[in-house]
């Protein structure tokens, strides 16, 4: 919390940013990059990031700073002006009462717990958790046999309480730890899963480079959609497991998925998502490793790091082929092209035509191996 008479919130309302508020956090629109609600801000602290680019962050006044492209005098008195210059005292207790609410949002949710102790409880959560049937044949459809369905452990989302309370018994009972593992929290007294029922879908598994199985993405049976404040619409179909501002819930940390647990090999295919890449390894017997989204650019430069520290050498760009009209994967490949570069790996382009499938993994399916029409840029 700043000594400033007025708090990011008021700065928010002098911007007239429309906003969703969870808990002692605040997104909305990114403006610079765009993206929709990937702005967090910090009620107790005032501080701000955008989790999509990394290039819109700062403090209370530097937010009023970049909307009205002004210096920090220029922007203290203006918001002091806002605000109608509270006294000591009075801002001394509006600043004591949403410290007091953030802590009170703190105190409902538990620390991350550490990576041995989440990847120990996925793991046998995992085990407990079964594929149905139409989960099973919609994977087969993709090309995944029944053995690699197995190595890559889908399971189908828990939506039915009972069950749910069936596999939770049994890691309490075992003395599996819940408490900081995303998506378990308390429910009326007793630990919970968070899964509704129209999460229905299948569990996908996301595995770190040091064979961790540290989260989960639920690919929805049925997409839904989600309204941007901009009013246009945008089709919901993965979510992340977690259980962020639920009681004794956590957040989820953004981690990156490798598709093989074998020694690292010196080419690394990159693509998005856990599953395309899971399906595009069994298909070509080549290492992929995936991020969640083509713009989660923040995680780059660690994951490199790791690559290049386990001998990778070269980062094959595999994201999908309808770059040329979704200006989002455009840039996804230009910002992956300068990361590897930074990294110190060498960069390669796999192209191929978008009639032939969207995904790596579209791609790899639709064409017989002796066959595929691609082309390898280096860069």
């Amino acid at each position: 919390m700043t000594d400033f008479p007025f708090t990011i919130l008021d700065v928010i309302n002098a911007c007239s940013i429309t906003t969703k508020v969870r808990g002692d956090c605040v997104y909305f629109d990114c403006p610079k990059c765009g993206g929709h609600n990937k702005v967090q801000a910090r009620i107790s602290t005032g501080v701000y990031n955008c989790i999509k680019c990394g290039d819109f962050k700062g403090g209370t006044l530097g937010m009023y700073q970049y909307y009205h492209s002004c210096d920090s005098k220029t922007a203290n008195k203006e918001m002091r002006e806002y605000v109608g210059q509270p006294t000591y005292s009075t801002q001394k207790q509006k600043n004591d009462t949403i410290k007091q609410n953030a802590q009170r949002i703190t105190d409902r949710n538990s620390k991350l717990a550490s990576r041995d102790v989440i990847n120990a409880t996925y793991r046998r959560f995992l085990s407990l958790c079964t594929l149905s049937a139409q989960h099973r044949e919609e994977l087969k459809k993709r090309g995944l046999s029944d053995s690699a369905i197995k190595h890559f452990g889908f399971k189908s989302a828990l939506i039915n309480y009972k069950e749910r309370k069936r596999i939770i018994d049994t890691l309490l009972r075992e003395g599996y730890t819940l408490e900081g593992v995303p998506g378990f929290f308390m429910n009326r007294g007793a630990w919970d899963f968070n899964v509704k029922s129209r999460y229905s879908g299948i569990l996908i598994p996301y595995i770190s480079l040091q064979n961790k199985l540290l989260g989960f993405q639920i690919r929805l049976d049925t997409p839904f959609e989600e309204k941007r404040n901009d009013g246009t619409v945008k089709q919901i179909r993965y979510l992340w497991c977690s259980s962020t501002d639920m009681e004794k819930g956590c957040s989820r940390s953004t981690v990156p998925h490798i598709t093989s647990t074998r020694k690292v090999e010196k080419t690394i295919f990159f693509t998005e998502g856990a599953l395309k890449a899971d399906v595009a390894s069994y298909l070509s017997g080549c290492t992929f490793v995936a991020i969640a989204g083509v713009t989660q650019y923040s995680i780059l430069p660690p994951l490199f790091k790791q690559l290049k520290n386990s001998g990778v050498k070269r980062i094959v760009d595999c994201f999908d082929a309808d770059y040329k009209n979704n200006p989002n994967v455009a840039n996804a490949r230009n910002r992956l092209k300068e990361e590897v570069k930074k990294a110190g790996l060498l960069y390669y382009r796999l192209d191929w035509e978008e009639s032939d499938g969207k995904g790596i993994d579209d791609f790899l399916f639709n064409t017989p191996r002796g066959g595929r029409k691609y082309r390898l840029f280096d860069y």
